[in-house]
């Protein structure tokens, strides 16, 4: 399980997941995520908190190991290239 720690969070967004755990619990306090998992190599899933309202371009891109991803009930934007 994900430990604050794993996560650089400025502002609520969520800019970089430093941790070592495949499987990803976003935390609570995180509202924006920014390329956080860019081109990360291990996460197999992540599991968004309801706070999550937008997701930036290429937040998940490079993610060849990425099975499942449970996205926020909140979001209301996710930019293009997101998924690449």
């Amino acid at each position: 399980m994900s430990d604050l720690k794993d996560f650089i969070i400025e502002n609520g967004v969520l800019t970089k997941y430093i941790g070592k755990d495949t499987d990803v619990v976003i935390p609570d306090k995180v509202t924006k995520i920014d390329r956080a998992f860019f081109d990360n190599k291990k996460v197999v899933s992540i599991k968004m908190p309801k706070t999550v309202k937008s997701v930036r371009s290429y937040a998940f891109s490079g993610c060849k190991s990425l099975t499942s991803i449970t996205l926020s009930e909140k979001i209301n934007h996710i930019d293009e290239g997101t998924f690449e």
